[in-house]
């Protein structure tokens, strides 16, 4: 039976275009400059992909001398391998809903579709992050406070400090602090309690500093009293890459049942968040991992030293606990 396409009567890449650039273009990560968004159209590998790694010049200078040829060193490399995910979604709805809502149904499905994608992503990089830094590899780049009494173990300006002397000279670099509402509110409650701001100025504006605050509630503790976490990421800690020269029908693909009264829109999307330094060591393919698979420390490891990796997680608790 002859079907009457949806690209027939819509061109999905306008559709495509709009809701894929638009659900990035409010990441607070993205535009702090923690992470950067990269595509790369040589995506090669299968689900795993190697990104070259530079380290540093190693030594110091060598004194001249007459007659003494300078001794050549090779630059420190290393090779992290990046994971692919590949997601998708498809939405549909039926005639009537247009007729009798009075409303634009494909104007109402681009902008869920980038409210859907923007809530996925921050799963996905929420469930990366917590994967990476359960690697036992990542110790070092972890400050848990859960043990101490008191507020010695709440996340107030004294234990930020701490947190940011893990990342060492970076630690002026810090780009973004992203914690659950909770901690936003106590730290807004230590403003009002002391009449002067605890970090320097007030964290309502959020910011620390030129740190852009993101309040995340995916960072909330599954159960009351539980811990929470939060990161310190430096600039460029990190790059979401997206899969580039991939024909327009696979990101967006539309369809229609005339005999059913009923339009829909395909969405996939190809993409990797990566955190610099880091390695995916779990299974690769044939199937990209599930978000619980990404939250598996033993599934990531550590490739460059701690102190270069720009990125700090802090366990804690709150008075409200």
């Amino acid at each position: 039976m002859a079907e009457t396409r949806l690209e027939d009567v819509v061109i999905p890449y306008d559709f495509r275009g709009y809701v894929l650039e638009q659900s990035f273009a409010d990441n607070a990560l993205l535009t702090s400059g923690a992470f950067t968004r990269v595509t790369d159209n040589d995506m090669k590998g299968g689900y795993g992909f190697q990104v070259a790694s530079w380290g540093r010049i190693p030594g110091r200078s060598h004194v001249i001398e007459q007659g003494v040829n300078l001794p050549v060193e090779a630059l420190d490399t290393n090779t992290m391998t990046a994971i692919a995910l590949a997601r998708g979604k498809a939405v549909g709805f039926h005639d009537l809903v247009k007729i009798f809502s009075g409303q634009d149904g494909w104007g109402v499905l681009a902008q869920r579709f980038i409210e859907f994608w923007q809530e996925d992503f921050n799963e996905i990089l929420a469930s990366v992050l917590e994967g990476v830094f359960a690697s036992a590899a990542m110790s070092g780049s972890v400050l848990d406070i859960t043990g101490e009494t008191g507020d010695a173990s709440y996340l107030g300006r004294n234990q930020y400090i701490n947190a940011g002397m893990l990342l060492r000279n970076r630690r002026s670099r810090i780009a973004a602090v992203v914690v659950d509402s909770y901690t936003e509110a106590y730290w807004s409650t230590l403003n009002a309690a002391t009449g002067q701001p605890i970090f320097g100025q007030s964290v309502n504006v959020n910011q620390i500093g030129n740190a852009t605050v993101v309040v995340d509630d995916l960072l909330v503790p599954a159960a009351p009293g539980g811990e929470h976490v939060a990161y310190l990421i430096g600039t460029g800690a990190g790059q979401i890459i997206e899969k580039g020269n991939v024909d327009d029908s696979f990101d967006s693909e539309g369809y229609r049942n005339p005999l059913a009264s009923y339009s829909a829109i395909v969405q996939r999307r190809v993409l990797t968040p990566h955190v610099a330094g880091t390695s995916w060591v779990g299974t690769v393919g044939p199937v990209s991992p599930d978000n619980a698979e990404l939250a598996t420390g033993t599934n990531w490891t550590r490739v460059w030293d701690n102190r270069s990796i720009p990125i700090v997680q802090v366990r804690y608790r709150l008075p409200t606990d």
